[in-house]
């Protein structure tokens, strides 16, 4: 699936979308700070989301790029590698973000999204913490002996990234995942939202 299609399959939300979004958040928290809290991490989400999407383009290309025959092919895979590594971080930023919302907000919605999908977005964070700590996954370093893979220090096959044994998506299935787990809160807030609204006009 190209990016392009991506972008249109998943309605990665209008700009009214999100604002009605983030609207809600700020105007169904229980206090001024509690709205502020939510409705700005809601904002940082839309935007790593963004920026995902940004660096699975940079890993498509990088890849296309990479020849084993070439000198470039070195710093080509290095360059994937950083990609990578960004990526990550945005699905940690959205995990941490998400569990913001779901611990303030007081809604639901953001409690059943982190259920249905914590075991991929916990995935995600320990790839950061892979690449964060690179360092350590070297030879001689403190956490290379537990690797599944010691002498994997990172590399990029078929929309695949693996370091030390471990593989994540970085293509645009693994961006598609993380689409839909953005769009499943943005709809659960919204919908949660109007049944709130018609209980209180039934009252």
């Amino acid at each position: 699936m190209s990016l392009k299609k991506l972008q249109n399959s998943t309605s990665l939300h209008s700009s009214r979308s999100r604002t009605q979004v983030i609207g809600i958040l700020w105007s169904s928290a229980p206090d001024r700070a509690t709205g502020r809290r939510t409705a700005i991490a809601m904002s940082r989400i839309y935007a790593y989301l963004k920026a995902a999407r940004d660096q699975v383009r940079a890993i498509e290309v990088l890849e296309k790029q990479a020849d084993p025959k070439k000198p470039s092919y070195s710093s080509t895979m290095i360059q994937a590698f950083i990609h990578a590594h960004l990526y990550f971080i945005c699905w940690a930023a959205i995990g941490r973000m998400l569990e913001v919302i779901r611990k303030c907000s007081g809604l639901k919605a953001p409690n059943t999204v982190w259920k249905r999908y914590r075991t991929e977005i916990k995935r995600y964070i320990e790839a950061r913490d892979h690449f964060e700590h690179y360092e350590e996954r070297l030879p001689g370093g403190k956490k290379s002996a537990a690797l599944v893979n010691p002498g994997d220090y990172g590399s990029l096959h078929h929309g695949w990234f693996s370091l030390g044994g471990y593989r994540w998506d970085v293509s645009n299935h693994g961006l598609l995942l993380l689409a839909t787990i953005v769009n499943a809160m943005s709809l659960g807030v919204c919908d949660e939202n109007r049944r709130n609204d018609r209980q209180r006009a039934e009252v």
